[in-house]
């Protein structure tokens, strides 16, 4: 079972797009899925919002240039996203804030991501080419995202009040690995204000205008990144950014129980708050600033009344916060020790958060937010404890919601006085196999009370939470998985080839069946790679089941350097039913990477290289050239590649060159369009094939600017 476990590609969640849906609204989406079959199930976490899927997934979804060069090119992947179209309906009571999706099917369970629910005006990134959008009368939100390499996204802003704006980014939150730059400008392209997110928080930024004075607010990534899964929310409203309300001093010592919250000035190192504790008191101590949206990073010394430190926190997981819980030994006076570096960001006010109470009896219960049983087998299901108050009774726990066929097994109880145990969950063998939403409960005994707790587990979609706490959630997905009868087999395994770029390189792959099954394989390409991808891709390819060995096609791009071996990690998937006949698609990963090492081109095609000026509505010439390798004595077709947005105004029939042949030209009609008007990057893409079969493909860029003359 461990062997299959780790074989089994489970499907992944990224993204949505847009990733803010209008509460009492319906919305038309995009989930980003990695690793999707068709059979997975749907776990949108909020009743109050309905999914409808609208169609397909999608192909796989490549980032297009510019790529990285140089030594970035050999950093990690990022993964690559099919979409899934689908509908949302949000109540109009719905609660407006992050709600949690995930997907489960037979190989797994994916993590969660998040959807933004909002009750304000919001928009969608509609921009031409380069140009700014024009943004309507604040406040709105606009939903967009960077989604290539040195993407900046431009916003014209012409306000109807003289005052201040605030805009605010909300991308992380939403789990998306952006770190936001800002920038505004005023009509005369001068700097006006500007913020980085260079720790990674989310953020905001506040500045002047003046009525009927436009500015422009650019957006990008701090080290230009740009992927598909970089959305992003940016907010524009009036007034200024309240950044704290509340009480900034207070007579020392406090009384207990303390709670308040002051502001630190600059020369600020410590705060020191004593209170009157007895013999076998127990206190809970917190200094919190990242979870009210502060910039401190607190750290608690507790003295006792003879001056010993008696315990000490800096970070609690998961956060720069600190807190802990004591237990005292003796009467007498104590000292809580608050300190701090100085503020990590100017952005974000210096305040600080200090509770001291007395610790209850009780005890919270933490739990996998996935879990996964074999069919036929047994899952664990870790549980940890945290007891406060000097509670250590035994807790139950029960598990509510579980889905048909997968019950508890043994002993369900964390013993007395300890903080985890690997409680056991078990399959059912001729059970269907299918993922549930279960709730975990934790009941004991405290204090001569029985009391129930909801265990909470840590979600994802959040890569920025105030606190813990933001990131957990009162559920978990338990599914059955069914292992692969199949096994992919890639022949020389790691092996060094040597490709030319541009080409296609059939890799001999082999798939061994098992005793019992027969059915086609679909050979796929995984969504996690291992170096930057940078146009690299795989095909689906089906193997029939009277077939055994096959050749997966590995296109290597014409601009990949000659300085690193490429790879391409693949994965198998097939039909097999589960116990009760239903279809399930079942996935197993390649025994090794596909290895590749890049040789000279065998094609390119070429341009003048100037940039051509004609006038919309009129048809113009590119003249063509291409360069052949004498191992390529096919004919090339040679097309020109619009931008989706202008597929309606330029049209061009492609050309056949014959081997012999090296000079061609592409006419291109143009229609009479405002639109039109600027300069256009067209590619022009030269496509031959090697041994009849594979393709060779070359790219160049032009650059057209139509003028429209004037009405």
């Amino acid at each position: 079972m461990a062997e299959s476990a780790v074989a089994q590609i489970g499907p992944e969640v990224g993204y949505v797009f847009p990733p803010v849906v209008t509460i009492g609204g319906t919305s038309d989406v995009q989930f980003g899925v990695f690793d999707y079959t068709d059979d997975c199930q749907w776990f949108i976490h909020d009743p109050s919002v309905r999914m409808e899927q609208t169609g397909p997934a999608s192909d796989f979804l490549l980032t297009p240039p510019p790529y990285w060069i140089g030594p970035r090119a050999s950093t990690n992947a990022l993964p690559i996203p099919r979409e899934v179209p689908a509908r949302l309906q949000v109540n109009s009571d719905a609660d407006e804030g992050i709600v949690r999706w995930q997907l489960a099917n037979a190989n797994g369970v994916s993590k969660t991501a998040a959807i933004f629910l909002s009750r304000g005006r919001e928009i969608l990134e509609h921009r031409s080419r380069d140009l700014p959008q024009s943004l309507p009368e604040l406040p709105v939100a606009v939903s967009g995202r960077l989604s290539r390499l040195t993407e900046v996204d431009r916003y014209i802003l012409t306000p109807t009040e003289t005052g201040f704006v605030t805009v605010e980014l909300m991308a992380r939150r939403l789990g998306s690995d952006l770190l936001g730059m800002i920038q505004v400008r005023d009509a005369t392209g001068r700097l006006i204000a500007d913020f980085a997110d260079t720790l990674g928080r989310d953020g905001r930024i506040t500045f002047p205008v003046t009525a009927g004075e436009s500015c422009e607010v650019c957006l990008n990534d701090l080290d230009f990144r740009g992927d598909r899964s970089f959305v992003y929310r940016l907010s524009f409203r009036y007034g200024t950014n309240s950044i704290a309300a509340s009480p900034v001093s207070m007579a020392m010592p406090p009384e207990v129980p303390v709670d308040i919250t002051s502001e630190w000035n600059p020369n600020d190192q410590e705060r020191v708050y004593t209170w009157q504790a007895e013999e076998n008191d127990i206190w809970q101590i917190r200094a919190e600033s990242q979870a009210i949206g502060g910039s401190l990073d607190p750290s608690i010394e507790i003295q006792t009344p003879d001056g010993a430190t008696l315990n000490s926190n800096d970070d609690l997981p998961g956060t720069v916060d600190a807190g802990l819980e004591i237990k005292c030994a003796q009467n007498g006076q104590y000292r809580c020790i608050v300190r701090s570096l100085p503020p990590s960001d100017a952005n974000r006010p210096a305040v600080c958060h200090v509770a001291i109470t007395r610790a209850q009896p009780g005890f919270q219960v933490l739990v996998p937010q996935t879990i996964s049983c074999p069919l036929g087998g047994t899952g664990a299901v870790a549980v940890k404890v945290v007891r406060t108050g000097g509670f250590d009774g035994e807790i139950s726990i029960s598990a509510d919601g579980l889905p048909e066929g997968i019950t508890t097994d043994g002993s369900w109880v964390v013993p007395a006085g300890k903080t985890d145990a690997k409680l056991t969950l078990k399959s059912d063998e001729h059970a269907a196999v299918k993922a549930a939403t279960v709730t975990f409960v934790g009941s004991a005994s405290v204090e001569e009370k029985e009391i129930r707790v909801v265990a909470v587990a840590d979600a994802g979609g959040d890569l920025c939470p105030a606190s813990p706490r933001e990131s957990q959630v009162p559920f978990s997905v338990v599914t059955a998985t069914m292992s692969a009868p199949f096994e992919i087999q890639i022949v020389d395994r790691e092996r060094q080839r040597d490709v030319h770029r541009g080409t296609t390189y059939p890799a001999e792959l082999r798939v061994v069946r098992q005793t019992g099954f027969h059915g086609p394989v679909e050979i796929r390409m995984t969504a996690k790679q291992s170096r930057d991808r940078q146009g690299i891709r795989g095909y689906n390819v089906t193997v029939s089941p009277d077939e055994t060995d096959v050749l997966y096609p590995c296109f290597m791009p014409e601009w990949l350097g000659t300085d690193l071996t490429r790879r391409i990690v693949v994965h198998g998937v097939a039909e097999v039913a589960d116990p009760a006949g239903n279809i399930r698609l079942l996935t197993r990963a390649g025994d090794a990477r596909i290895t590749m090492i890049m040789e000279g081109a065998l094609l390119k095609v070429g341009t003048p290289g100037e940039p051509v000026q004609v006038a919309a509505g009129t048809e113009f010439l590119i003249p063509v050239q291409l360069s052949r390798s004498s191992k390529l004595s096919e004919p090339a077709t040679v097309e020109l590649i619009v931008p989706e947005e202008a597929k309606a105004l330029i049209r061009s029939t492609p050309v056949t060159l014959s081997a012999d042949v090296s000079d061609g030209v592409l006419a291109v009609q143009s229609i009479s369009d405002s639109r039109l008007a600027g300069a256009w990057q067209l590619t022009i893409r030269a496509t031959s094939q090697q041994d009849g079969r594979w393709p060779v493909i070359s790219e160049t860029e032009q650059t057209v600017e139509f003028t429209v003359p004037s009405p």
